[in-house]
């Protein structure tokens, strides 16, 4: 068995129409890396355990992080959270909403699945917010070649950091 395993999850919404991005990191020598390329399979809940569950298992530790909320507000339709980050203009969904549901309860199954079966650590992540907090790649589309790249040469001196 190996040390601890860093898996991340940009967790799909829907099995027909948007994917689920993973990749994790390990440590070797002191450093974090990526150990094999991220993949993005269909937002099947079956496929994400199947995929975490193979390569957790040989690990002693997890830590999970997911892109998506991971609790609702007691009432309303936005946490503490997510007004403070409104507050500083950074836009995101309310967790309370009704159209959001879905993803919302998505994100707290597997949470609650990767504590209870894997004993994992998850905690909820929200890059888009980290990037803004860091001023890095403001108004560029993630998407686009140019946005990618952009967002890469900010994040670039940041493993010195780990």
């Amino acid at each position: 068995m190996r040390g601890t395993v860093f898996i991340g999850i940009d967790l799909g919404t829907s099995i027909l129409r948007k994917s689920t991005g993973m990749a994790y990191l390990v440590e070797k020598n002191g450093k974090s890396l990526i150990e094999s390329p991220p993949v993005h399979i269909i937002s099947d809940n079956l496929q994400i355990h199947s995929y975490i569950e193979q390569i957790a298992g040989e690990f002693i530790s997890c830590i999970v992080a997911i892109d998506a909320p991971l609790s609702k507000p007691e009432h309303g339709t936005m946490r503490e959270c997510e007004r403070r980050l409104r507050k500083h203009g950074i836009a995101c969904y309310p967790s309370g909403a009704e159209w959001v549901s879905k993803w919302v309860d998505k994100g707290i199954g597997l949470k609650d699945w990767a504590e209870d079966e894997l004993g994992a650590t998850v905690i909820e992540v929200y890059p888009y917010a980290a990037r803004r907090a860091l001023d890095i790649g403001a108004g560029v589309k993630k998407k686009a070649k140019e946005g990618r790249r952009v967002i890469q040469d900010g994040l670039l001196g940041f493993d010195a950091l780990i």
